[in-house]
């Protein structure tokens, strides 16, 4: 099973901040290794506390925080950074992370009409 996956707007100004090499390592590191497992859980760590239903991989000193949602099929990364500090004032984060996964699972959803909109216009093409 593939797994997409999709970057939050805080996620890719963090990306383009970070040196290249590492970015580009954080960026293969996802797609070739945690979109090809048949369940990305099964690397990484979950969290704990306000954190708990977000997951972590890490990447030599770097930290990704990821929403791992499997009804979706999709890893949302949320917060990339040095993992001294990724993790400063959790309460923030978890507040930043609620909105960026709304964010995303709307653009999904936008996605989902848009493709099922566009079978329809081929269906009636087609009679």
């Amino acid at each position: 099973m593939a797994w997409t996956i999709k970057y939050s707007d805080t996620a890719l100004k963090e990306l383009k901040k970070l040196d290249k090499g590492v970015a580009k390592e954080i960026v293969e590191y996802l797609d070739d290794k945690i979109a090809a497992l048949e369940d990305p859980m099964t690397a990484g760590k979950a969290f704990s506390g306000a954190l708990a239903t977000y997951w972590r991989y890490r990447v030599r000193d770097m930290r990704v925080i990821c929403y791992v949602d499997k009804g979706e099929v999709t890893v949302l990364v949320l917060r990339v950074g040095h993992r001294s500090e990724v993790y400063d004032d959790e309460k923030r984060i978890a507040s930043k992370i609620a909105e960026d996964i709304d964010s995303l699972q709307n653009v999904i959803q936008e996605e989902k009409r848009k493709k099922k909109t566009a079978e329809q216009e081929n269906r009636k093409d087609q009679a």
